[in-house]
């Protein structure tokens, strides 16, 4: 539809939903998702209004429209009334886009606003300090896609210590990104995400209950003058068993029991839910691939590898060592830990994330390609079979937010975490065997990488 307004003719249709959540997702509330479905929307092709299409439990058609408040967040700006069909809804709603675009200065202002859009790119610090891959994103039109759908985020996330942009733009561009990455999967689940004042990094609500999530990452070593040290790497199949069952689980030490020092338990409002820290490791290039049997390892004090007792069972690994290093392995039977309900890592929760998914949403380039390859776990009537994949990510792309997650259980925790919170994520158990159960979802990317290519 064509709807005239104060600044000329505004072209609407309607859009996929990944590209409706891109812009106006954040404003969602549970209650609502519990009495409605939504079943269309739509866009302006200049991005200046969004609307939606919904029917409620007295199946009844109404649309809502957003508009961007003064800051730039798309929120509730109007609706129509009910009605008994659809195409009545579809009339309605012309109409009052009619009258929305014809003020829409009045109409999109909340009263609420305070300070200044956020804007992730522009420069808090001189070049010589931003990260490599902040100019990465900022500059390469092969990152448009990534750069486009931040963009639009950031309108939402809030600031809260008051130095994430600059993070974000330096040394912690890794650690920022995995945030931004927690955020976006839970608000693609349907909560409601606050972020506590001082932490942790996430409280997300539904109407069964909220659960808390703290992020954390396995960052590169340094020297005295802030010189990368190089990680160690195995260089054939006989070292990774030492890398994996030790090296690994060492690195994942640091970061977990610091934030199990912090008791997040304890701060208002989090000692009654359940408590999740979120690791990402990115100490190295392709670090990630060995990630999930470093934590099963750290975790749970077992090894991926066949190494059994003389029982016949698995082995019990007691203490992780390397060099002169040491330190006790299964994490959850560590003093404290049993108010942590369970630790998350997806291989996939990086930057190329944000560069498929922004495709999805509609942000793309003719003159970029982008193809995701890797391997892939699925559900059969013969139980899980690892499949290659590979293929070019269009707007049809058929991942989600959640895809790769994978959900390490605490089997002690005070308050366990209930795996349908994390739908679409593989979720492993302690069993009282002291084997890993693991329960997969329909599709599960186990490993993958994501090329970008530039066409001249």
């Amino acid at each position: 539809m064509t709807v005239n307004g104060s600044a000329g003719p505004t072209v609407i249709r309607e859009v996929s939903k990944a590209r409706f959540d891109a812009f106006v997702g954040y404003c969602r509330r549970p209650e609502v998702a519990s009495v409605a479905h939504e079943v269309a929307w739509l866009g302006a092709d200049d991005n200046s209004v969004f609307a939606v299409m919904i029917v409620d439990l007295d199946l009844e058609f109404s649309a809502i429209v957003f508009l961007p408040d003064l800051l730039g967040r798309f929120r509730w700006a109007n609706q129509t009334g009910y009605f008994a069909t659809a195409p009545e809804a579809g009339a309605a709603l012309e109409g009052l886009l009619t009258t929305v675009l014809a003020d829409v200065e009045e109409q999109r202002a909340q009263g609420d606003e305070a300070g200044d859009a956020a804007d992730f790119f522009a420069p808090l610090v001189a070049e010589g300090r931003l990260h490599p891959n902040f100019k990465r994103v900022r500059d390469d039109r092969g990152q448009w896609s990534a750069r486009e759908l931040i963009n639009v985020m950031m309108r939402w996330y809030a600031d809260r210590d008051g130095n994430f942009i600059e993070q974000f733009q330096t040394n912690g561009f890794d650690a920022r990104v995995w945030e931004l990455y927690l955020w976006a999967t839970l608000i693609s689940l349907g909560y409601e995400v606050t972020q506590p004042v001082p932490s942790p990094d996430f409280v997300a609500r539904c109407l069964e209950g909220s659960f808390a999530i703290e992020a954390t990452t396995v960052n590169p070593t340094r020297d005295q003058s802030g010189v990368v040290v190089p990680s160690y790497k195995p260089e054939s199949e006989g070292d990774l068993p030492g890398y994996v069952d030790h090296y690994l689980p060492i690195r994942f030490a640091g970061p977990l029991t610091s934030k199990l020092r912090k008791q997040y338990w304890e701060r208002p409002g989090i000692s009654e839910m359940p408590l999740v820290f979120a690791v990402q490791d990115f100490h190295a290039d392709s670090s990630m691939t060995h990630s999930i049997g470093g934590l099963i390892a750290y975790l749970y004090g077992i090894s991926i590898y066949d190494v059994v007792d003389s029982t016949g069972r698995t082995a019990r690994i007691d203490t992780h060592t390397w060099g002169e290093k040491q330190v006790p392995s299964r994490f959850f039977e560590l003093p404290d830990s049993e108010n942590v309900s369970a630790v998350i890592f997806n291989s996939q929760g990086t930057l190329s994330k944000f560069s498929r998914m922004g495709v999805e949403a509609g942000f793309q380039r003719d003159d970029v390609k982008i193809l995701h390859r890797g391997l892939m776990l699925v559900q059969s009537d013969e139980g899980i079979e690892r499949r290659a994949f590979s293929g070019e990510v269009e707007p049809e792309y058929w991942e989600d937010w959640i895809t790769g997650m994978e959900v390490f259980h605490n089997p002690l925790a005070r308050r366990p975490l209930d795996p349908t919170w994390l739908p679409g994520a593989v979720h492993h158990f302690l069993t009282n065997e002291g084997d890993v159960q693991s329960l997969y979802p329909e599709c599960h990317i186990a490993q993958a990488r994501t090329v970008l290519i530039e066409l001249t």
